[in-house]
């Protein structure tokens, strides 16, 4: 059984980790080709939704 505080180290690195990758990707335009994938990917119903407003 894992303790409380090393649960809190754990997922505090974890944290760490995926904002250095989130950092990256801003930093190399990763994120735009990110959210292209993800929009070509959506169904119509969800872009229809999100660009309703």
């Amino acid at each position: 059984m894992l303790e409380t505080g090393s649960v809190g180290s754990v997922g505090r690195t974890v944290m760490g980790i995926a904002m250095i990758g989130l950092a990256a990707l801003v930093l190399t335009q990763g994120d735009k080709q990110v959210e292209s994938w993800l929009v070509d990917h959506s169904p119509d119903w969800l872009k229809t939704l999100t660009t309703r407003y």
